[in-house]
């Protein structure tokens, strides 16, 4: 899915995670934008062209840069901390 929705032109990084559990669970796409931040109903569109229905995100929240650890990878912890406290 951030494969995908990595390669859409308003995308410049993105992670793709799952937030919460069993049929309570989201897709929720956390972006880094490039110029404009690309709207929700955008992506899901994008996402529907390409993918299976189920690999479609329900939520996506933006970001200036992507939380990091000390190792240079996306900080997944920290991200989902921050996508809780929206």
């Amino acid at each position: 899915i951030g494969a995908v929705l990595g390669k859409h032109p308003q995308v410049a990084e993105v992670v793709v995670l799952v937030q919460g559990t069993g049929a309570d669970s989201k897709l929720v796409a956390a972006v880094v934008p490039r110029g404009t931040p690309p709207k929700l109903l955008a992506l899901k569109v994008y996402c529907s062209e390409r993918l299976p229905k189920y690999m479609v995100i329900d939520k996506v929240q933006h970001f200036q840069a992507l939380p990091s650890t000390v190792n240079g990878k996306v900080d997944r912890k920290a991200l989902l901390a921050a996508l809780a406290a929206t």
